[in-house]
């Protein structure tokens, strides 16, 4: 997994230093909000994902079999998206 995000990070343009921080991050702060919280990965999905927000455009081309380097893509599009509404 960490691979997969760091490869996806790199094909977005982060450095490979740069995607390998994002992805180990964002996969061990995973890990630990599942420990802490003792909720099932779909309930903890589901308290951090917002309506129309960036993980849920992720999220969603996951869902449909898309890849990692898709997913990000969706979020970053979301994020600008979401930067220029008023």
């Amino acid at each position: 997994l960490v691979n997969d995000l760091k490869k996806a990070g790199e094909d977005l343009g982060f450095s490979s230093e740069e995607a390998k921080f994002l992805a180990k991050e964002t996969v061990e702060t995973s890990f630990f909000l599942l420990r802490k919280t003792r909720l099932s990965p779909s309930a903890l999905r589901l308290k951090v994902t917002s309506k129309g927000g960036t993980t849920e455009a992720g999220l969603r081309v996951l869902s449909e079999g898309g890849s990692w380097t898709e997913a990000l893509s969706a979020a970053e599009k979301r994020a600008e998206e979401l930067s220029l509404k008023e």
